[in-house]
């Protein structure tokens, strides 16, 4: 009889480990603009946060802000996603890649078809903002790649709304 070795823990074991993403600089020329919502009193109050930066990932500015007003998850991140595109309007920035960690909105605002419901006005909106800004462009991100976004939408409700800083936020910086 032959004997059979049993298998190695190692072999038993390896299973692909998780991939891990970082943020990335955008090409030269953009700013990357980070997006992220965050739900507050059990979704009676919502908050975004913004991160923008550079090709060189140099800090330029951020933004948190908050709205007593009852939204979904989806609902939260559609609107965080249109404050952060007004908000890099009003600050005259042509060429911005907005990143978002919410899968279902970055797809949605790629889709052509009809969405009804406020989620889908919202949609429609960030639609519109990109047609009416061609460099504009909408991507989707692993949070562990959001990770400033997230920490500013986490603190937001702490701050009077909105709130814009030019220095690194503590909380933001410890994510770069």
């Amino acid at each position: 009889m032959r004997k059979v070795a049993a298998p190695s823990l190692k072999s038993q074991l390896s299973v692909a480990a998780p991939r891990v993403e970082q943020w990335t600089a955008p090409p030269p020329g953009y700013i990357k603009c980070n997006v992220d919502a965050a739900l507050f009193d059990n979704g009676r109050r919502s908050g975004c946060g913004v991160c923008a930066r550079d090709c060189r990932g140099r800090y330029i500015m951020a933004r948190t802000e908050w709205w007593n007003t009852t939204f979904s998850p989806e609902e939260a991140e559609a609107w965080a996603l249109r404050q952060a595109m007004t908000w890099m309007i009003t600050k005259r920035y042509i060429r911005v890649i907005f990143e978002s960690d919410c899968k279902r909105l970055v797809d949605d605002i790629r889709a052509d078809r009809d969405i009804h419901l406020e989620y889908g006005s919202l949609v429609d909106d960030c639609r519109l903002l990109l047609k009416s800004n061609n460099e504009f462009q909408v991507v989707f991100t692993r949070r562990q790649a959001n990770n400033s976004a997230h920490a500013l939408a986490r603190v937001s409700i702490n701050h009077a709304s909105p709130k814009e800083f030019f220095f690194i936020p503590l909380y933001s910086s410890h994510y770069q």
